[in-house]
């Protein structure tokens, strides 16, 4: 069973990301479900499909350890990417900016108040960095990772949103956000990947002193 700590913070993920999925449900379902609606089911489903995925994550580790880490991730992930889509819509909305050179600016903001949220979240609950003495010695790496990230991201926005025909009956705030959303899988990718291999990189252990399990 996960402990009381996990359980708390995963309902707080699932909380702030009902709260940023709303600017994307306005934007982008009322056609198809009404924004109270999809209010009430975001804050209802997501916390319940959270803490189910949590303890369902926990078992499953007993089998493949990995998993529980990964699931974490997984889950912050999407907090992440909400956070990022979630002001990218905010932006989109005000500015009337759904393509061209400008929409690498409109795509900035949410993804740096993502990273901010990702490397606190990283740090102290998915990799667990539990020394006495907290150091951030490890941000400037995470910021080379999450830069390069940035920079794949719009680059992946602008070429979707500027260059490929709209499809799927899409109008062009629609189009933006399958850009958006094809950019923030590519970004998870290459995120997981970097975080884990040259950020939260768990200091060998003593030989015949076992490694903590997640």
């Amino acid at each position: 069973m996960p402990q009381t700590r996990d359980i708390v913070r995963s309902f707080i993920i699932s909380i702030m990301t009902a709260f940023f999925i709303l600017p994307f449900i306005y934007n982008n379902l009322q056609a198809r479900i009404s924004f109270s609606k999809g209010a009430v089911f975001a804050v209802i489903i997501l916390p319940v499909v959270s803490l189910a995925g949590l303890f369902i994550a926990k078992i499953l580790s007993k089998y493949f350890a990995p998993f529980w880490r990964l699931a974490k991730f997984i889950q912050l992930g999407v907090l992440n990417t909400i956070i990022d889509i979630g002001t990218f819509n905010v932006i989109t909305f005000f500015t009337n900016t759904t393509s061209g050179v400008l929409i690498g600016g409109v795509n900035a903001p949410g993804f740096i108040i993502a990273v901010t949220n990702s490397y606190l979240w990283n740090k102290f609950w998915v990799f667990e960095d539990n020394a006495e003495k907290r150091s951030y010695s490890d941000f400037w790496l995470f910021l080379v990772v999450s830069v390069t990230s940035l920079f794949v991201n719009s680059l992946i926005v602008f070429v979707v949103t500027t260059y490929i025909p709209h499809a799927f009956g899409l109008n062009d705030i629609q189009w933006a956000n399958l850009g958006k959303g094809i950019a923030s899988i590519a970004s998870f990718i290459w995120n997981f990947t970097g975080y884990k291999l040259f950020v939260f990189v768990k200091p060998a252990t003593p030989q015949g002193i076992p490694p903590a399990t997640a």
